[in-house]
């Protein structure tokens, strides 16, 4: 029992990093309006909704071992991992290379990035699980610490909502969101269904909670403390928000907690679509040969 208890908590903490991924790095994003917070609350609510029916209908599908759909979707979410694989890497490598290494050539920070996804990706699915147990374990603790040294600055009126804004309004700030949180969310049931042969609502909703508890509070440290106008203008608004903060006569800025988080979240989510994509594949080759082998 407490191994299976170990086991949950480590595909929990893969979840939620997974979730926070690189929309940590770049959201809320250009272009938001004044419904942005309330836009990536309804965009996380519709998540949870899809993932409680995603859940049951991927674990009828391989109850029933329906070959056909299986290999079907197993291509289609192989290349939508792959595609999220892709867009979280490019969004490192354009951070790093405008503001860790600005001087260096990209090449390097891309092959250096890229060989530890690599690494990862070759080593057993359990070295990914007990990692992102500790990253994520350290990663609450930089978020809860960025929030306890910037709530000085904060200004509450920053996020006040006056008035309800009418639906095709919120769906315009929704719509941002639906592509970079609750779209990639629906990848964690396929992975628990290609790597456990079975999608657990406990695993799957408890790790939705946790990664949308830590982006709620990314975003509401950048709103609190530039408002909605100008933290939709940065390009990293949550770097931005952290060069503010200082700790004392000593410590300036915190710039290195920021780029742990960026790194940590960039790291597990590359690594999980691109593993999950080789997995889906593999599936989808090893139906294709069972169905010719039984016509």
């Amino acid at each position: 029992m407490r191994g299976k208890t170990e086991q949950n908590k480590h595909e929990i903490s893969l979840a939620a990093l997974y979730l926070l991924g690189d929309a940590v790095l770049f959201l809320p994003g250009k272009g938001s309006g004044q419904y942005l917070f309330l836009g990536a609350l309804a965009a996380i609510v519709t998540a949870f909704v899809l993932t409680l029916g995603m859940i049951p209908f991927l674990n009828l599908l391989l109850r029933r071992n329906r070959k056909v759909e299986i290999c079907l979707l197993s291509v289609l979410f192989a290349a939508y991992a792959f595609y999220n694989g892709v867009h979280c890497f490019r969004e490192f490598a354009r951070f790093a290379a405008e503001i860790l290494l600005p001087n260096s050539a990209k090449i390097w920070i891309v092959l250096i990035f890229l060989a530890v996804v690599l690494y990862l990706m070759k080593k057993p699915n359990e070295t990914m699980l007990k990692l992102s147990l500790l990253l994520f374990g350290v990663s609450v603790f930089v978020i809860a610490l960025l929030l306890i040294l910037s709530q000085k600055d904060y200004k509450i009126s920053n996020i006040a909502i006056y008035e309800i804004p009418k639906l095709k309004t919120l769906f315009q700030e929704t719509l941002p969101f639906l592509k970079s949180i609750t779209a990639p969310a629906l990848l964690f049931p396929v992975y628990q269904a290609a790597y456990r042969r079975k999608a657990s609502y406990k695993i799957g909703l408890w790790g939705l909670t946790a990664g949308s508890l830590c982006l709620i509070a990314c975003f509401a440290e950048c709103l609190l403390l530039f408002g909605v106008a100008l933290s939709a203008r940065f390009p990293y608004p949550l770097y931005a928000a952290v060069s503010t903060v200082t700790v004392g006569p000593l410590f300036t800025r915190m710039d290195g907690l920021i780029y742990y988080l960026f790194f940590s979240t960039a790291l597990i989510k590359c690594s999980l679509c691109f593993r999950l994509a080789v997995a889906l594949l593999r599936h989808a080759r090893y139906r294709i040969g069972q169905k010719s082998k039984n016509p």
